[in-house]
């Protein structure tokens, strides 16, 4: 069971203190860091979970249902609540798993250069001496998610990525894309929708 306290948009304390410093640059002037967390943090899972839905629904993708519990507490009063989570989707062939994860991460790797651009043209010329060592870090961090994005994408292409084959309980065959980092296992899917 999972509880809820705070607002829906902060659930870890790391993204709140991204957020409270991206906002506090933004003040200075340099607003980059903050499309980058809007355009990743929010258009880009609504786009690619639509994308999904519209691939389910002409039966290319099976999106397995999972849903967890959670315990929302409404001016202090709880509220038992089901909450179904988008987990890495099954597709029919890995052709299809491979062109649908090479457009996300190029997309991915689109946006990053963009927001790597933009933050570029902003702290050109800074309004304070030091917001350029404060612009700093998020262009450092911009730099290595766009770095993780290439280096997924070369996986891609030179199919070193583990694709599982899965068969339902129907008899029919499905195929769920994972990438392998060290020990860790990363869904295709999170590595997509992550931040990072």
């Amino acid at each position: 069971m999972n509880y809820q306290s705070s607002a829906l948009l902060i659930y870890s304390t790391k993204l709140l203190l991204i957020l409270i410093f991206c906002v506090f640059i933004a003040f200075a002037g340099v607003t980059a860091p903050v499309g980058y967390l809007l355009a990743m943090g929010l258009i880009m899972p609504i786009s690619i979970s639509m994308r999904l839905h519209g691939l389910n629904e002409k039966g290319l993708v099976a999106l397995p249902t999972k849903f967890s519990q959670w315990t929302m507490y409404v001016h202090g009063i709880p509220v038992e609540e089901k909450r179904s989570v988008l987990t890495n989707p099954c597709f029919v062939t890995k052709a299809h798993a491979r062109t649908f994860f090479i457009r996300a991460y190029t997309c991915r790797l689109i946006v990053q250069i963009v927001f790597l651009i933009f933050l570029a043209g902003q702290i050109w010329e800074p309004l304070f001496s030091w917001m350029l060592l404060l612009a700093v870090i998020p262009a450092i961090w911009i730099l290595v998610s766009a770095g993780i994005t290439l280096l997924r994408l070369r996986d891609i292409y030179r199919n070193n990525w583990n694709i599982e084959h899965l068969v339902s309980p129907s008899q029919n065959e499905y195929f769920r894309a994972e990438f392998t980092s060290g020990m860790k296992k990363v869904s295709a899917l999170e590595g997509v929708l992550s931040l990072n």
